[in-house]
């Protein structure tokens, strides 16, 4: 479940289907402690909670692997609809890792969100499409209730699958190494940025270590969940400190990048 909010709807799915493993995404910390308490207060064993951007998430997960993906009252995002969650790259990416007959859900309460996404659903081929309005489910969230009091009109998307995807292409972002540059003057990169469509890069800070080393803070990433790292530079090698990023395309790229630059 993507942006699981209180965790009402995922603690129900796990309780009711104990053998089934139930992947919770949310970036809200208060949320992600709240569901964690819950989590441990009924015992479940059938719940792994992430703290990170679902799409990310998905470019690591193998073709035809997943069941469901639920996506229940997005943020609507009306006046910046580049950071909706349901875009069509997003989309390319959910149907690649469902299995077939696999099946996305997404509710929402938006008529904005409701009119993009049909359009963008209707779009795409090889799904099946079903949709609802007002319909009621198993569990409903406090705001759901709170919405049906309004007399807000709740829509109901099930998407199922209809298409096996091939092997995902493997990214491999190399765990430091040697650089592709010769820049003699480290410090010209401070505040530095390369701006690109989907992705880009900061140098925030650069520190001159006392054995000659450069220590470099970067921020980079896409623009709706940027990194943080630390990047220990030594004359033409790279060492990435705490982790390296995470092994998808635009990681990649970033470290392409920043190996010319150094």
């Amino acid at each position: 479940e993507i942006g699981f909010g209180s965790g009402r709807h995922l603690l129900y799915r796990a309780e009711n289907e104990p053998n089934t493993t139930f992947i919770g995404i949310e970036i809200h910390k208060p949320s992600i402690e709240q569901l964690l308490k819950q989590i441990e207060i009924r015992n479940l064993k059938n719940i792994y909670v992430l703290d990170f951007d679902a799409r990310h998430f998905f470019e690591t997960i193998p073709s035809n692997r997943v069941s469901t993906i639920y996506i229940h009252f997005p943020v609507p995002w009306d006046k910046q609809p580049h950071r909706r969650v349901i875009q069509p790259n997003f989309l390319q990416e959910a149907k690649r890792i469902l299995k077939v007959g696999g099946i996305l859900e997404l509710r929402t309460d938006s008529e904005n969100y409701f009119q993009y996404s049909l359009e963008l659903f209707l779009r795409e081929p090889k799904l099946k499409m079903e949709l609802w309005k007002n319909i009621p489910i198993e569990i409903e969230s406090k705001y759901e209730a709170r919405w049906k009091k309004m007399k807000k009109n709740i829509y109901n998307f099930r998407l199922e699958n209809l298409d096996s995807s091939p092997p995902k292409e493997s990214w491999i972002v190399p765990d430091g190494g040697e650089t592709q540059g010769e820049r003699e003057k480290i410090e010209e990169l401070l505040d530095y940025r390369v701006l690109e469509k989907e992705w880009f890069i900061h140098v925030r800070d650069i520190l001159r270590l006392r054995d000659g080393r450069y220590l470099l803070s970067i921020v980079a990433g896409s623009y709706t969940y940027p990194q943080h790292q630390f990047i220990l530079f030594n004359g033409n090698k790279i060492e990435y400190l705490i982790r390296k990023p995470l092994d998808i395309e635009i990681n990649v790229k970033i470290d392409k990048v920043l190996r010319e630059l150094l």
